[in-house]
């Protein structure tokens, strides 16, 4: 956005700048708050970010192929864990992060029980 001196639209002040510059004017006949977008379509803007517009479909098809096996692997961990009893040897991490973490209270505990406040 930019403004332009008094008494010019948008498009007699920068219609040298539009002459030898991409993009256009979207509002020209304004007198302030004059927008500009320097990309004449989508397809231009894409190709800075390295998207090319015919390429949109394989695209959406490996997002659509992403959601899809990250929701059949929650459904599938969800089931090895609750139905079937699997712990992927996470069970032995679990017991010994559990048997830390008593420790850790119960030495906050006795601490207390030797200051008298319990």
């Amino acid at each position: 956005m930019f403004n332009v001196p008094s008494g010019q639209t948008c498009a007699s002040y920068a219609g040298g700048f539009l002459s030898q510059s991409p993009g256009y004017l979207l509002n020209a006949n304004d007198t302030s708050n004059c927008m500009y977008c320097p990309y004449a379509s989508g397809d231009e803007y894409l190709t800075t970010l390295s998207i090319r517009a015919d390429q949109k479909w394989r695209d959406f098809g490996i997002f659509f192929a992403f959601c899809i096996s990250n929701w059949a692997l929650v459904y599938f961990f969800v089931w090895s864990v609750r139905i079937k009893g699997w712990s992927f040897g996470f069970g032995a991490v679990a017991r010994w992060v559990g048997g830390l973490w008593g420790k850790v209270k119960g030495k906050g505990k006795n601490k207390e029980k030797e200051d008298g406040k319990a």
